[in-house]
């Protein structure tokens, strides 16, 4: 813990804060914008991790709380979840480097009383968040007082009035569970319609290349007989891609945290992948690395299921005289992976429904596919609560980046 108190000849009492992050670069400037609040003194306690935090929270009294969204010990929208169901009516501050309105909104859903990416805090808006969200917990807390002193109520009235909150609360609980126990019936039946569909062409080619070997083996010629049982090894691979698919897209829907995680060698892995992938008859591939790409703290094999996924997403609909290019971005906080090609792109009109499961872009409809390449790689983006962006031009390409965040 490090407490910091600004040195200022001042009669009023210092605001105390409790902040939440594990940076020390973004902890020294976030005293440092505080610092440069000529107008307040404030008191900062410092907890470089979610654990510690919530214990100082216990030990002491503060006026505001500011977390980093992505923590040690915990990540994304779950770390807003913990600290606002602890935060005894103290008001929280949520801070990363996500510029976005629906994480923003989330949070705040979740009991955050603002949101600040990190990207646009300076001295004037860390201390005018600070004041703002102090200022709406004291207008909240005077309004319910208001109401109480207006309208006491009986001890009965009281006990039906926290009956009907359990109720109500409950009654949504079931109503989540049973909107998401009907996503996942309806993504198992699709799973199960596709899947037949998709498995009868090659269990076609199998039956009839071994039902070959069997009726003509004494009258093929060697090279005829090698024809046939390659034929037959393609289609038992690409019924396995459509197995590990839908395997892949089960478990990311189902799964709701990751394994414990280590550094891993992203710029190795990036090649690897790429030398799976790469063959004679497919685009070239290029990998562009910025940043020590060498040991970044993410979850390996979700890693390399994103990037098989847009590497085979973008080689399947890529022409062979193209080129498909790879770059990696790592930093201390996030990593980015893009993937660039030069295929058939997205219609405008349909690039919104490109994530969805099953969905294939109409000017595709020719081409062979499942319709869950984007669809597996946005689950697992979700699931490291890291996000992704699609830009695309119909016949000139597309281009897929994906941020995640480092854990450290």
């Amino acid at each position: 813990m490090t407490v910091i108190t600004p040195q200022r000849k001042s009669t009023v009492e210092p605001l105390n804060i409790l902040l939440i992050e594990d940076d020390q670069g973004d902890r020294d400037l976030a005293l440092a914008y505080l610092k440069a609040d000529r107008s307040h003194l404030y008191q900062v306690t410092w907890a470089e991790s979610l654990e510690v935090g919530l214990e100082k929270l216990h030990q002491a009294s503060f006026d505001a709380i500011i977390v980093d969204l992505v923590l040690p010990d915990s990540r994304g929208v779950s770390t807003a979840a913990k600290i606002c169901a602890q935060s005894q009516g103290i008001p929280v501050i949520v801070s990363s480097y996500f510029d976005e309105n629906a994480l923003a909104t989330k949070v705040i859903e979740l009991g955050a009383q603002d949101y600040l990416a990190k990207d646009h805090m300076d001295d004037i808006t860390l201390g005018q968040t600070i004041h703002r969200a102090i200022a709406r917990v004291k207008h909240h807390t005077a309004d319910v007082a208001g109401v109480r002193s207006q309208a006491p109520l009986t001890a009965e009235r009281q006990q039906l009035q926290t009956d009907i909150q359990r109720l109500e609360s409950a009654t949504a609980t079931i109503q989540a569970l049973s909107a998401q126990t009907l996503d996942l019936n309806t993504l198992r039946q699709q799973l199960i319609a596709t899947l037949s569909q998709e498995c009868r062409s090659p269990a076609t080619v199998i039956l009839l290349a071994t039902s070959t070997l069997k009726t003509y083996e004494q009258q093929l010629e060697d090279g005829q007989y090698l024809s046939h049982l390659q034929r037959i090894e393609a289609a038992v691979q690409q019924l396995m891609r459509l197995i590990d698919n839908a395997l892949t897209l089960k478990q990311a829907h189902s799964q709701t945290s990751l394994a414990p995680i280590q550094p891993i060698n992203l710029q190795h892995l990036g090649q690897t992948v790429i030398s799976q992938i790469q063959t004679t008859i497919a685009p070239s591939l290029t990998l562009n690395v910025l940043g020590d790409c060498t040991a970044v703290c993410l979850d390996q094999r979700t890693t390399e299921q994103i990037l098989v996924q847009l590497l085979t997403n973008a080689v399947r609909y890529s022409d062979s005289s193209t080129s498909v290019d790879v770059t990696l971005q790592c930093s201390t906080r996030w990593v980015k992976i893009q993937v660039s090609d030069q295929g058939q792109g997205i219609p405008v009109a349909e690039q919104s429904q490109i994530f969805d499961a099953f969905y294939r872009a109409s000017n595709v409809q020719d081409l062979r596919g499942a319709g869950l390449g984007l669809t597996i790689v946005k689950a697992l983006v979700d699931l490291c609560d890291g996000r992704i962006t699609l830009d695309s031009i119909v016949d000139e390409g597309t281009t897929v980046t994906v941020q995640l965040p480092i854990s450290r």
